[in-house]
């Protein structure tokens, strides 16, 4: 079905952009400690707790996308 294959495609792209704002986040906390950052990343770098909320929704959203598939008897 043309609907489930655009669904597994937009969880790939999820997921792919997930791991990338993780490596992009971890980069980001490592120089905020690294340069004596005090309380946590995101009150210290700017766009951080921004970054924070976009993964939130991503994973939101890949949750919502598998149990789609899950009930339309596709997988993931």
């Amino acid at each position: 079905m043309m609907r489930s294959s655009g669904l597994k495609h937009e969880l790939e792209g999820l997921r792919r952009n997930i791991a990338r704002t993780d490596a992009n986040m971890g980069e980001l906390a490592s120089d905020f400690w690294a340069n004596g950052g005090v309380c946590c990343p995101s009150c210290g770098v700017p766009g951080y707790s921004e970054l924070e909320l976009k993964q939130e929704r991503r994973e939101q959203r890949v949750k919502e996308i598998i149990a789609k598939l899950k009930r339309d008897g596709g997988s993931e």
